[in-house]
């Protein structure tokens, strides 16, 4: 496995190096994202195959002969998993024959624990037979994925590594700055006749409360949110020594003398928000990744279509995607490497920064 390369770091890489930190740790939850992506990865390739082996359990042992995964096409190719957190995706490519894959982060944390984690499959045996440690070839690179054009151009180039056969990105391109732009990034990267495989959060994906929160915990740096949510136990392995209950019943920071001074208008700020959409709303929609990450975009499945449709050298392979409520799956295949593709494309009124479905952080990344 060869080392990470750090090209570029996003404002959010404190947090997910603390995020990712805590659940490779648990070995448990490790595995049971590897078990689940590998399931998802056959039945975003090739749904007939896995239709084929799975149609009659849940609860699959068998994961089909050498020929089934010949016929799953990763053998051989060279794969990109973009904001790839745990790297469970990595793992199921590579058990199912990829050549390569790369790994891109902006943890840097998730990407060094890797090594150890897949020899710590190894020693339990829960990877795939097919997977041969001696022949793994893991590339890792810590990246603000924003600047995936301009970063991983010239990661291909330093290091005299060809386009990708195959792209996967899950549940993270409403993360990035402008989507739509990055979608092109990443099939800039693609062979001709290569794939994307992608998805996001769709409309209505983040209530209200999210943007409420938001609009005070983005304004503080990391350390503060930090120290603020371990005071509830609010991030992992930390014991809370508060509960937001007490919150509940004060009205200010004034009659809630037991936190410390710097958190007064934080306490004031909750206690705000709790009258409006109720402490149990409060209790369960406070997260640190959507305290922590600048954006939360909220897409529509049929913007993204048409804005699809729209760029030459890319088609859309529909019968591929599993659009679901809170998010949709994508397949669009590169098919030229003459790809036309032109700012005034992106549809600026679908990112309406006053709109319930747009957060961000900072200046419009629409320039």
């Amino acid at each position: 496995m060869r080392d990470v390369q750090v090209l570029s770091s996003p404002s959010s890489s404190e947090y997910y190096d603390s995020h990712w930190s805590s659940l490779l740790g648990d070995k448990g939850e490790f595995e049971e994202f590897r078990r689940d992506r590998r399931i998802e990865i056959i039945k975003l390739v090739d749904r007939s195959l896995f239709n084929r082996l799975f149609q009659n359990s849940s609860a699959i042992s068998q994961w089909g002969s050498p020929r089934d995964l010949q016929d799953l096409g990763i053998i051989g190719k060279n794969i990109l998993d973009l904001c790839c957190g745990t790297g469970s995706y990595t793992v199921g490519m590579l058990e199912f024959g990829a050549n390569s894959v790369t790994m891109v982060d902006g943890s840097h944390r998730s990407l060094i624990d890797m090594d150890k984690k897949i020899q710590q499959s190894m020693r339990n045996g829960t990877v795939l037979p097919q997977m041969d440690i001696r022949n793994i070839d893991i590339r890792r690179i810590q990246m603000d994925c924003n600047f995936l054009g301009r970063d991983m151009k010239k990661y291909l180039y330093l290091n005299n590594f060809s386009e990708f056969d195959l792209a996967i990105c899950r549940m993270a391109l409403h993360h990035l700055r402008c989507p739509f732009s990055s979608i092109i990034d990443v099939m800039n990267t693609i062979k001709v006749g290569g794939r994307f495989y992608f998805n996001f959060f769709s409309f209505g994906a983040t209530p209200p409360i999210i943007r409420h929160l938001r609009s005070h915990f983005m304004e503080k740096d990391y350390d503060y949110v930090f120290k603020f949510l371990s005071l509830f136990g609010m991030v992992p392995k930390v014991v809370g020594k508060h509960s937001l209950k007490q919150i509940a019943a004060n009205d200010s920071y004034f009659s809630y003398p037991a936190f410390p001074k710097e958190f007064k208008d934080t306490i004031n700020s909750l206690n705000h928000i709790q009258k409006i959409y109720g402490l149990e709303a409060l209790q369960n929609k406070i997260n640190p990744e959507d305290l922590n990450t600048p954006y939360i975009h909220n897409l529509d499945f049929e913007v993204i279509c048409r804005f699809v449709k729209g760029v030459d050298g890319i088609a859309l392979v529909r019968e591929r995607c599993e659009p679901e409520i809170t998010s949709g799956w994508f397949c669009i295949e590169k098919t030229s490497d003459n790809i036309k593709f032109d700012k005034s494309m992106i549809p600026k009124d679908h990112f309406n920064h006053n709109s319930q479905e747009y957060m961000y952080l900072g200046r419009s990344f629409i320039d």
